[in-house]
């Protein structure tokens, strides 16, 4: 008995520099995605990494997403070791911080960020819970 396999490719239009635009795609390429991301995170280009989470942040901001699609983007943060994709969206998670401190859910949020922010590679130095720099010891 032989099993079939579907070969699924993702396609991510970010144009680039082109015109200023947000992308928002469907649940599952979002899912699809967040998968490419965590399996290896290099075969997206660098500037479409950043664009993808700015862009489903501010998209959730709107409610043209939800949140989940926002945040099961950044499940891969934890081996992402370049400055341009965590610039991008340590502003919109400060965003949330502020937003749910007075919620009942703040105490797990504040453990979910918490827990990534201490992945932020091991060079970096965080200055407050929105903002870090790159040590000048590496």
């Amino acid at each position: 008995m032989t099993i079939g396999y579907m070969r699924v490719f993702i396609i991510v239009i970010v144009p680039r520099f082109l015109g200023y635009y947000r992308v928002a795609y469907d649940r599952t390429n979002y899912r699809l995605i967040a998968d490419q991301l965590i399996a290896d995170h290099r075969r997206i280009s660098l500037m479409n990494r950043a664009q993808l989470l700015d862009d489903a942040f501010t998209l959730a901001k709107v409610n043209k997403i939800s949140y989940n699609e926002s945040m099961d983007l950044t499940l891969y943060l934890k081996y992402e070791r370049e400055y341009v994709p965590w610039r991008a969206v340590l502003d919109e998670l400060n965003y949330i911080d502020v937003m749910l401190y007075n919620d009942a859910q703040h105490v797990d949020w504040k453990v979910a960020y918490t827990s990534l922010l201490r992945c932020l590679p091991w060079n970096w130095v965080v200055i407050s819970s929105n903002h870090f720099m790159k040590s000048r010891n590496t």
